[in-house]
């Protein structure tokens, strides 16, 4: 690496980048990193979407429009829904296979097959596609498109809803001033037609650990049945439409399926198979078709040109997270657009994710550092900085006097950069999340964690971390009941059993918390019970072998406590005149078992010394 590129050095952990998800574009040798795929390209914005495209302005405008299409035929469709898209996406549209190559290396399955990606992460979208016309990347493009969109807008929909919506939006087609939902899927028509379908019960009870979804021998199965049903209830028939969305909401509240479909349908499931049955029977399915000038949709795009330095950037921005293994040939491509523009803040910030990625993270927060010099009104760079200066003290809980010195100059630095990043980007989530993080190391966390993560669970309704999180925080802020709504609810839906096992642990080492804060208010006896319940509550083994010490510590306090109380009671008495009651105190005192005993020696020599006083 070049000398213009040495970071600042800090120490500093940030969690590993992961991919959230990988869908591939299925159709009928690496080559050097500095290869440039079909230049000059231009980079296009429409109301949603950011294009980066080697393939012409025609072209680009098209896959633009079409996807904007997709947004609003979506909310149109589906009751008039609000879209929700917390995080942006960004489509590479390569001019063909030759320019595409090259950034499908580490993409699973024969590269040759491939016609596109798509790649979810928390920072956002990475579409990646041939642009050439004899290609068409669009079904499974839309298909993970669906999925995007249900985990944001649909949470935690059951597996035959959200794979069976995400089939039938695969074909979606924008045809000159129609929109058309429904087309059909020549394998899934063939599968249906062939085998026995499962029953109605059975297929709404697959979930993600079924053989029906894990096994690639029935998946293909699972997928055709889906569809078919989804297309049924949304576009065969207007009233069970209706109702499939008040099944939904029914279940999303814990109905029992049987019990949410015949409140939800009026019928049984034998009803509502032999309808689909017949509906399948028929030589052709019927299509759902919406005029493109009903929709509210703006197939606008601004074109700008792409300098080549920025291009090689975001090149190497896409191998970092569609291709872990590319990483040498990442940073290449990024050295290279430094060495021709120092000042390129796009660059050092993929320099800090690919350090983020190999754990190099004081590396990382140098990058960040220069990028956030040179692009202040970036509201991820401004998230990125934020995010490094954080992570050396994710995990952490501080006393007043711990958070001092680095711990607080990191963590108001922190703080600063992610309320920077919302006030560039109110609309980004992963700010709210850092913000809410940074908060909740405070002592005592203030409204405004609650208010930050409450933020970001209605952005992310289905991220379980953000739910997890905001149930500990409800719980060290003394508002047990939420936390366990919150534990009972969304997070027992959306995580496995493991993080909702951890999560009620959590809520109670908070309650913990609880528990030392009424010792100080003086309630010994109510902070011992509490503890007690704590200890008999928890599954972490360990963890109660330390209650139990604990507890047996706070019980001698309150007994220490007690007796001095007495004692000094007795004093009292003995200086007032009362001699008689400070023997009956003492005494007292003397035979309660147990005790300290250097109060109790203290109470018995008084309590001799009152005794030869009045025998005299």
């Amino acid at each position: 690496m070049t000398n213009h590129r040495t970071p600042p050095r800090h120490l500093v952990l940030v969690p590993v980048l992961a991919l959230a998800g990988l869908g591939l574009f299925l159709a009928a040798g690496a080559v050097r990193a500095e290869s440039i795929p079909g230049e000059p390209w231009i980079r296009a914005e429409t109301a949603h979407f950011s294009l980066l495209s080697g393939a012409g302005e025609a072209t680009t405008r098209r896959v633009g429009g079409d996807l904007e299409i997709l947004r609003a035929a979506l909310s149109s469709w589906l009751g008039g829904l609000e879209v929700q898209s917390p995080v942006p996406t960004t489509i590479y549209v390569f001019p063909d296979d030759d320019a595409f190559a090259p950034y499908k290396q580490g993409v699973p399955g024969e590269s040759a097959g491939i016609t596109g990606y798509f790649v979810a992460h928390t920072l956002g979208n990475y579409v990646a596609m041939d642009g050439d016309s004899r290609s068409d990347p669009t079904r499974i493009l839309y298909h993970e498109y669906l999925h995007y969109f249900v985990a944001n807008n649909l949470p935690g929909v059951p597996l035959w809803f959200n794979e069976g919506l995400a089939e039938l939006y695969s074909t979606f087609e924008a045809r000159g001033d129609r929109a058309i939902l429904g087309l059909p899927i020549a394998s899934h028509v063939q599968w249906l037609r062939r085998h026995r379908q499962l029953a109605l019960e059975s297929l709404l009870a697959v979930d993600k650990d079924s053989p029906e979804y894990n096994e690639s021998s029935r998946r293909g199965g699972f997928y055709a049945q889906s569809w078919a049903l989804v297309h049924y209830l949304l576009v065969g028939n207007p009233e069970r439409s209706g109702q499939l969305f008040r099944f939904l909401e029914l279940v999303a509240g814990d109905t029992p399926t049987e019990e949410a479909f015949e409140s939800a349908f009026g019928v049984r499931f034998g009803t509502l198979e032999r309808e689909l049955q017949a509906y399948l029977a028929q030589p052709e399915l019927p299509l759902a078709r919406l005029p493109v000038a009903g929709l509210e949709v703006d197939r606008g795009a601004r074109i700008y040109p792409l300098s080549h330095p920025e291009l090689l950037a975001r090149l190497g921005e896409l191998l970092i997270f569609a291709d872990p293994n590319a990483a040498r040939r990442a940073r290449s491509l990024l050295d290279n657009a430094l060495d021709l523009d120092p000042r390129l803040a796009t660059a050092w910030t993929g320099l800090g994710l690919l350090e983020d990625a190999a754990g190099g993270y004081d590396d990382a927060r140098g990058y960040y550092e220069r990028a956030r010099q040179l692009a202040p009104s970036s509201f991820l760079v401004q998230y990125l900085y934020g995010r490094s200066l954080l992570a050396p003290w994710t995990g952490r809980r501080f006393t007043s006097v711990e958070l001092e010195g680095a711990a607080r100059e990191d963590l108001d630095g922190a703080r600063r950069a992610f309320e920077k990043s919302l006030e560039l980007n109110p609309d980004f989530p992963e700010a709210w999340v850092g913000l809410g993080a940074v908060l909740t190391l405070e002592p005592q966390p203030p409204a405004a964690a609650v208010d930050a993560l409450e933020h970001a669970r209605r952005m992310l309704p289905s991220r379980p971390d953000v739910v997890f999180n905001l149930a500990v925080l409800y719980a060290r802020t003394g508002q047990r009941s939420r936390a366990e709504a919150l534990i009972d609810g969304p997070l027992t839906r959306l995580a496995d059993d493991a993080l909702v096992t951890e999560a009620r642990e959590q809520v109670l080492r908070a309650e913990v918390e609880g528990a030392d804060r009424l010792i100080a208010d003086g309630r010994g006896d109510e902070a011992l019970a509490l503890l007690e319940r704590i200890a008999e509550a928890t599954t972490d083994g360990l963890w109660r072998a330390e209650l139990e010490r604990h507890i047996t510590q706070v019980r001698e306090v309150l007994v220490h406590n007690r007796d001095v109380d007495r004692y000094n009671r007795a004093v009292q008495s003995v200086r007032a005149g009362r001699e008689a009651e400070a023997v009956e105190t003492l005494e007292a005192l003397l035979e309660t078992r147990g005790g300290a005993a250097d109060v109790r020696a203290l109470a018995q020599d008084l309590l001799d010394r009152l005794k030869a006083r009045r025998r005299r």
